[in-house]
């Protein structure tokens, strides 16, 4: 029979082999069963306990990672942004200033983050108009004028 200290092994390396799996599949099931091993590989060090309970120990720990697991994936889910089907949807409604003057439907160049993309507009604007990113097509943006805001009366003419 394995010995106190080399069951805290076996135990230590059963979760090296499910640190290996994880880092292989990425899924994050079984860093928190590691998790599991290891605590029992702790409570196996720490407490003079035989195989049996270890087992329990395990299934418990393993009860109570999976809880956690689950329950911090609930409070914090993974975001799936389809950054693989559109990698730029992120500028889309992004503010940007134009740099020149532009001919509706007619491609110009437009300052968009660090790059310089080819961009139509629907209608004529005017050089410094401030535009808003509709749509990226390909290599294409797509905007259009943002809407003027309506400017507060201040008439402080008070004579009939």
């Amino acid at each position: 029979m394995l010995t106190d200290i080399n069951m805290v092994w076996f135990w230590l390396a059963l979760a090296g082999v499910l640190l290996i799996a994880e880092l292989a599949t990425g899924a994050y099931f079984c860093l928190f069963l590691a998790m599991a091993l290891a605590l029992t590989a702790v409570i196996t060090w720490l407490l003079p306990i035989g195989f049996f309970t270890q087992t329990l120990v395990l299934l418990a720990c393993s009860v109570a990672s999976i809880a956690l697991w689950k329950l911090y994936f609930k409070q914090n889910p993974l975001t799936d942004n389809n950054l693989n089907d559109n990698p730029f949807a992120h500028f889309v409604g992004q503010s940007v200033v134009t740099e020149e003057d532009v001919v509706a439907q007619q491609p110009f160049r437009l300052h968009l983050g660090d790059t310089t993309w080819q961009a139509v507009a629907p209608c004529n604007i005017t050089k410094g108009t401030t535009v808003v990113v509709t749509a990226i097509a390909d290599t294409v943006v797509k905007v259009s004028p943002l809407a003027a805001q309506p400017q507060p009366n201040n008439n402080t003419n008070l004579n009939p």
